[in-house]
């Protein structure tokens, strides 16, 4: 350390270099809420849940969702008093934001010494999943109003089948 011209003057400078100080925390947020913004109801939540398996991995809050419809089924109002305000401020809280990723290997490759004989599944937090779900029904429901989607699409939308497609086809 050339600055430096005594051993506790290097031990600050070591301690500076590999612990530098941190930066100063992010400004507030001021948010805003929309005034025509549609409250949650409970259906909504319960018809969101209802497309969760109870046997599916959680991701890194460790809350099964046979946990969120047990709580959903005996207290209705608690998750839309949760999710509500996020909604109605157009706000996701960094925690939610959090994910487990997990490494497989796919089966019935020669080596796993390559990346491309793995896959990553990624794991969210089950309240973040149960809100994108009501969120994604709300713009499906929205984009078919206002005939953003064509009518002849049947993939990943609900009410439509490989049979409407099918029958579409013929």
């Amino acid at each position: 350390m050339p600055e430096a011209s005594d051993p506790a003057e290097v031990a600050e400078t070591l301690l500076h270099h590999i612990f530098p100080p941190k930066p100063p925390p992010p400004p507030l947020l001021r948010l805003m809420h929309y005034e025509d913004y549609t409250p949650l109801t409970s259906e909504e939540i319960s018809r969101a849940l209802s497309k969760f398996s109870n046997t599916s991995a959680p991701g890194p809050d460790h809350i099964p969702y046979s946990v969120w419809k047990y709580v959903h089924r005996i207290k209705p109002s608690l998750l839309p008093s949760l999710l509500d305000p996020l909604l109605a401020h157009s706000f996701l809280p960094p925690s939610l934001m959090k994910a487990l990723s997990i490494v497989l290997d796919k089966r019935g490759k020669p080596s796993y010494d390559s990346p491309s004989s793995c896959r990553v599944i990624v794991l969210l937090r089950t309240l973040s999943n149960i809100l994108e779900r009501v969120v994604a029904s709300r713009l499906s429901a929205q984009a078919t109003i206002c005939s953003l989607i064509h009518p002849l699409q049947c993939g990943s939308l609900s009410g439509r089948s490989t049979a409407d497609a099918a029958l579409i086809l013929q």
